[in-house]
């Protein structure tokens, strides 16, 4: 199974410039998730190659949006998705997945020691009481997509950048807080329609 996700994930990777230690870790990581899944609630989705189609290469959707450094939270990370595959993509960038419920903040800390992820740290808390900033602040999955503009603003300083993951239905009206730097819209196998949209947001006018 390790490596039919390595090679499933290879489709993909080629695009992005990722090495053979990136799918491997990758594979490894989909497999814990999927393992711990049927424990506890993490993904709805608990088969792996599900797991790598709608969830992984998802995530790496926004890999040629990211810089190569500096920080950046997932927020209401779950089960670590986007946060720990663009981690594996990124590696000198540094990640915080921000979760409030333990059981699934016990799993993310597990998988980061497993896979040697040192650019990985676990927040524990709601968002909302969260008193850091970012440079870069992602939501996918999270509240419906006004909501999640909302919190993804309380993580970021004036001129931090926002990756929202939504649907080309669901596409927020972008706000005076807001300044849109891209609209990434794409479809994921088997079906290719762009359907799925990632928003690349500026934070702008805010005194806080």
């Amino acid at each position: 199974m390790r490596q039919e996700l390595i090679d499933l994930l290879a489709r993909d990777a080629a695009r992005y410039g990722l090495p053979q230690n990136t799918l491997e870790l990758t594979a490894d990581y989909v497999l814990e998730l999927a393992r711990w899944s049927a424990k506890i609630n993490l993904t709805a989705d608990r088969e792996p190659r599900t797991i790598v189609q709608r969830h992984v290469l998802d995530s790496w959707t926004a890999l040629p949006l990211l810089p190569q450094s500096g920080t950046l939270a997932d927020l209401g990370s779950g089960g670590g998705l986007p946060g720990i595959p663009l981690a594996l993509a990124r590696p000198e960038l540094n990640v915080t997945l921000v979760e409030s419920r333990g059981k699934k903040t016990a799993f993310l800390e597990h998988v980061a020691r497993k896979l040697g992820l040192t650019n990985v740290r676990v927040l524990t808390c709601r968002i909302e009481e969260s008193s850091e900033r970012f440079d870069l602040a992602c939501a996918r999955a999270l509240a419906a997509p006004h909501s999640a503009l909302e919190l993804l603003r309380n993580v970021l300083p004036n001129g931090g950048k926002a990756l929202l993951w939504t649907t080309t239905d669901d596409a927020p009206a972008i706000e005076a807080h807001w300044k849109l730097l891209q609209r990434l819209e794409y479809g994921l196998a088997p079906d290719p329609h762009p359907t799925r949209l990632i928003l690349h947001l500026e934070r702008i006018n805010n005194l806080g």
